[in-house]
């Protein structure tokens, strides 16, 4: 059985999921991604995802520090437009309609759509040219297997893939968002386990002063 060693493991090469694939990867994590189908990147191909997919202003943002969105901006429609309909009515005629224009708040659209199978495309370009980002396609985990250090995959080609957690708070910080979670956390050492009212089963986590974070938490 094949062995591979992974900071981060992703299962399905979705939109999201591969946009967290170069989100993870820039930042210098080695990432696995993995997917039972294959991708199709062309409009008129059988399979092609034919949906689309608006990002507004944050979620551009975010495609920006990614190195993202000069490849997807020129594709992009800009939402001038939004309009709101209630058509509750039994014959399904607008009852009410009321239209915002994005200029009313803002110099930006209100966001901007674009093709699924264009964004599919374009976001492999970039995933191709991290070294430390593998895609494979064709494959669907389907085993999990966890431990306090790491986390064992298993893939329906009989190879397996571990994840070694270098502790998930350390990877939230690397990526700029540890703080909400932090502050919404609690930190412990002893855990303890019950059944029927009663204490069964005391443990405690190994831990360190030099250590910046407590060995486990609870969200």
């Amino acid at each position: 059985m094949m062995q591979h060693n992974f900071d981060i493991i992703i299962s399905g090469a979705g939109l999201a999921g591969l946009v967290t694939a170069v989100a993870f990867g820039s930042a210098g994590f080695d990432v696995l991604c993995v997917d039972p189908a294959l991708p199709v990147t062309e409009r008129d191909k059988p399979g092609a995802d034919l949906r689309s997919t608006a990002f507004l202003q944050p979620a551009r943002d975010f495609l920006v520090s990614l190195g993202l969105w000069d490849h997807l901006s020129t594709h992009a429609t800009p939402l001038e437009v939004m309009q709101i309909m209630d058509a509750g009515a039994g014959d399904k005629t607008p009852r009410v309609t009321k239209q915002f224009e994005a200029r009313d708040i803002s110099e930006l659209p209100f966001g901007w759509n674009l093709p699924n199978w264009l964004l599919r495309r374009e976001i492999l370009k970039i995933l191709h040219q991290l070294p430390n980002v593998t895609l494979r396609s064709g494959i669907a985990s389907v085993g999990l297997f966890t431990r306090l250090k790491e986390a064992r995959v298993t893939f329906n080609d009989g190879s397996r893939a571990i994840c070694v957690a270098r502790s998930s708070f350390q990877i939230l910080e690397r990526i700029g968002a540890v703080a909400p979670f932090l502050d919404k956390s609690l930190g412990w050492t002893t855990g303890r386990s019950f059944y029927r009212g009663k204490q069964i089963l005391e443990f405690e986590m190994p831990d360190s002063p030099s250590e910046k974070y407590r060995p486990m938490y609870n969200l």
